[in-house]
């Protein structure tokens, strides 16, 4: 009985350090993936996108703390649209910061590698990176993101102005409609 105990720990333990060497061996290849991808410029192109989403958004959130206020009148909060209007380019320097903080890039690789070792074996990283290290997955990496970046804006060229005035058409319904 003892014996079998000791075999079985033994078995555990083996099987443990498998697991763990497996683990570290994809801890490495993910590493090595995400280098091969320019992981800080992804880091640094996802803080600019989501900075500017912060900074679009300061009208939207001025509006939303005037309305909230208690303090002030109607007639105050009216007299303090246009040196709101005056103040937002100096606040979008100040909104956003944590974008460009070490935090978020360390943040944005831990989650990186997290997400890859959750979707992917071991055997499938290696492939990745395989491929991304050949001429054709280099180029994938190259123009991927102009591929992306030229969508988008093809995507906002068309259906933007149509979305902005069906925004204008429903905004003068309601203005219509809030006005009887």
């Amino acid at each position: 009985m003892f014996k079998k105990i000791i075999q079985v720990s033994i078995l555990s333990a083996a099987l443990s350090s498998v697991a763990f060497a497996q683990t570290a061996d994809k801890k490495v290849a993910i590493d090595g993936l995400l280098q091969t991808m320019n992981i800080s410029k992804m880091s640094e192109n996802m803080a600019a996108r989501m900075q500017e989403d912060v900074r679009n958004s300061i009208p939207v959130a001025l509006e939303d703390t005037l309305i909230k206020d208690k303090k002030l009148t109607n007639d105050q909060k009216k007299a303090l649209v246009p040196k709101l209007d005056k103040a937002i380019p100096a606040m979008k320097n100040k909104v956003g910061t944590v974008f460009a903080s070490n935090d978020f890039k360390k943040s944005f690789i831990a989650e990186q590698t997290a997400q890859y070792d959750k979707s992917y074996s071991l055997a499938d990283i290696n492939a990745l990176n395989s491929f991304f290290q050949s001429a054709t997955g280099k180029k994938f990496l190259t123009e991927q993101g102009k591929i992306a970046q030229g969508t988008i804006t093809n995507l906002q060229n068309k259906f933007m102005p149509i979305a902005a005035e069906e925004l204008k058409k429903i905004a003068q319904q309601e203005i219509t409609n809030a006005g009887k």
